[in-house]
């Protein structure tokens, strides 16, 4: 089967002539045909043919996923069979992150977590309901005894598919290497990931890694289709960036990760990268390779192909080879570069495979059109993993753009006259104002600080900032570009929020944050980037710095934080009768919204169910906040005591007649 791109997907060749298509038309993105080897395992945990939702180390809510997850048509109960004969040594339950799940040891030596699940096998199942009865207990972690209800051959029925620690019905596959150490990717041991649709090109950067006062060379979806991949002819060290998009069949909602990724100039391959497995201690190991953008109304994930990333050890040359040529192609009118264009092989993980052939130009047509940010501040944001600031503010009458060094004397008051007035990268100011500290702007009236410090280029810097009330810790893994630090304190009408930047910055371990509240019992929160809402940190704490009291959150990345005050207790909402799986089959339960101003609950044992002195196991669905209490746990005509705390120690309780 062969497959073209849209330009010539009217058109049929036999698959033996591709070379000679490639040949002819090496202007132009030339063919993306998915490629289905009859001998590949084709097993699936569900027991039936369906596309994946999730494949491994797709990025999700800023972090890369560690396995694959299948859909199941909005439906609970689904029985999910094993993949090879083996041993469950862990049960556990929790509102959040994997639900409710079992690991299985495996005779192969793997191991294999199944997620999201609305039970266990029947055995399974009683037992841990049993083990959460005597703890009292709806969160629960346990390494059941060796006996025979634990163990399964290939193809049994370990489980059934549900919705427990996630926003909708599917069920997620982890698979890890011998005793767990390492995340490797089922799709290739024997797992079917089903995928139809080939990889697209749906953007390219260009900047000059020589000066960063420079702007980016972007290059559309449509001009890329056309082979051409802008470059502006005044860099003198061009590196690039090209933005990736897939999905697993046609009505998919959301992108998925690739597997392979080969780039060649002229006879030499200048990048190759396979993303099978990482260690469960590095999982951030690719951040670097992944640049941080806002992909609300443009998805896809940015891939950076410059020195410092990991390329296959086996490539010819360097990204310096990729940068000599573009340089040359658009500078020097090279026409034998001409006619061998960059070359770029992408496949996913049913084997899919896309190849384009692109030619720098230094104007491409139709021009990259996609706003750089979002949900951002239009001043102060984050594009391709660098911070940006807006100058199109000087456009104003009464514009004025200053920078201070750390004694708060002004370096500059002058920033308007001094660069172009439109989005330029922080580090091209800080190039020139290598001492600046502070930037302030003012406009229409308001005024703004926003505190920032240039980023060395050498690797593992230890990086202690401490400014006006804000103090940043971290080490930085290896800089790709000149880049900068920033951040600004700013207030709404719920706290005040830090707006860090830059996003998807690359750290190694954990990244410190301290602040002083203005109040004492104000908490820490966080942004999440997907969803736009404030999330109460578990990881803070308080510590004293300067003699005065600061809160302390530590976080995996660089992110916005907030203070918020939170006095309201949960509270309940009105029952209602629903049906929901166990064991696969529907029995009737009750279903209570429980309604909370924003601390959320931090753990299933937070909320707890009575009958007088019997205790009653429930469930509470974090993503749609509410309770499940199943309806053979309560005795007739006997009220229901449910006693609740938030993260923030809020506690309340309700009396209810079912």
């Amino acid at each position: 089967m062969t497959c073209f791109s849209d330009e010539i997907n009217n058109i049929v060749y036999m698959r033996t002539i591709n070379i000679v298509i490639f040949t002819l038309l090496a202007f132009y993105q030339v063919w993306a045909c998915p490629f289905h080897d009859p001998e590949l395992p084709t097993w699936n945990p569900l027991g039936e043919d369906i596309f994946v939702l999730s494949t491994f180390l797709e990025k999700k809510n800023g972090e890369f996923y560690p396995g694959v997850s299948w859909p199941t048509n909005e439906k609970e109960g689904w029985p999910v069979q094993t993949p090879e004969a083996g041993e469950v040594i862990e049960l556990r339950e929790s509102p959040y992150d994997y639900g409710k799940a079992l690991v299985l040891q495996g005779v192969s030596g793997h191991q294999w977590v199944f997620a999201h699940l609305s039970s266990f096998s029947p055995a399974l199942d009683s037992a841990f309901e049993a083990k959460k009865h005597l703890k009292k207990s709806n969160e629960l972690k346990w390494q059941p005894p060796q006996t025979t209800w634990t163990k399964f051959n290939e193809y049994d029925t370990i489980g059934y598919s549900g919705q427990t620690g996630t926003s909708e019905p599917n069920l997620l596959l982890e698979m890890r290497g011998a005793r767990g150490k390492t995340i490797l990717n089922p799709c290739f041991y024997g797992i079917a990931c089903d995928d139809s649709v080939y990889i697209k090109l749906v953007g390219a950067a260009v900047w000059d890694a020589a000066n960063p006062k420079s702007n980016l060379s972007l290059t559309s979806e449509a001009a890329l289709k056309k082979g051409c991949l802008e470059v502006d002819p005044s860099f003198i060290e061009p590196r690039l960036a090209l933005k990736f998009l897939d999905y697993t069949h046609k009505s998919s909602t959301k992108p998925t990760g690739i597997y392979e990724l080969n780039m060649q100039v002229g006879d030499k391959m200048v990048f190759a990268k396979e993303y099978q497995q990482l260690g469960i201690s590095q999982k951030d190991v690719i951040f670097e390779e992944i640049l941080w953008a806002e992909n609300q109304k443009s998805p896809g994930e940015w891939h950076v192909m410059a020195p410092g990333t990991r390329p296959n050890p086996s490539t010819e040359g360097s990204a310096r080879t990729l940068s000599q040529f573009m340089r040359n192609v658009v500078r020097y009118n090279d026409r034998r570069a001409k006619s061998h264009p960059v070359k770029l092989n992408v496949m996913d993980y049913r084997y899919n495979e896309s190849y384009f052939a692109l030619v720098p130009r230094e104007k491409c047509s139709p021009t990259y059109n996609h706003s750089l940010y979002h949900h951002q501040d239009s001043l102060l944001f984050t594009f391709l993993s660098r911070p940006w600031l807006n100058l199109k503010v000087c456009v104003q009458s009464d514009a004025k753009v200053s920078i201070l060094d750390e004694n708060k004397h002004i370096l500059s008051n002058e920033i308007c006259q001094e660069f172009p007035h439109e989005a330029i990268q922080l580090s091209a100011i800080l190039q020139k104002f290598p001492q600046g500290r502070t930037l302030t702007v003012s406009a229409n009236q308001n005024s703004r600080a926003i505190a920032v410090r240039p980023v060395r280029l050498s690797p593992n810097q230890k990086i202690s900032w401490f400014q006006d009330g804000v103090q940043l810790e971290f080490t930085h893994h290896r800089p790709l570009f000149p880049t900068a630090l920033a951040w600004e304190l700013q207030n709404d009408k719920k706290g005040q929020a830090l707006r860090v930047h830059p996003k998807g910055f690359y750290t190694t371990g954990k990244v410190k944050t301290c602040m002083r509240p203005d109040d004492s019992q104000a908490q820490l929160y966080r942004l999440n980037a997907d969803t736009q809402k404030w999330e109460w940190l578990a990881t803070q704490n308080s510590s004293t710095i300067n003699g005065q009291k600061y809160l302390c959150a530590t976080t995996s990345e660089l992110q916005d934080l907030s203070f918020r005050i939170d006095k309201t207790p949960p509270k309940l909402g009105t029952p209602q009768n629903t049906i929901i799986s166990e064991k696969g089959k529907d029995i009737p339960a009750w279903r209570i919204p429980l309604h909370e101003n924003g601390a959320g609950i931090a753990s299933g044992n937070d909320l707890q169910a009575w009958q007088g002195e019997t205790w009653v196991p429930l469930r509470y669905q974090a993503h749609s906040s509410e309770i499940i209490i199943k309806k053979r746990h309560l005795k007739k005509g006997v009220p229901l005591r449910v006693e609740m705390r938030d993260a923030v120690g809020n506690k309340s309780t309700a009396n209810l007649k079912l």
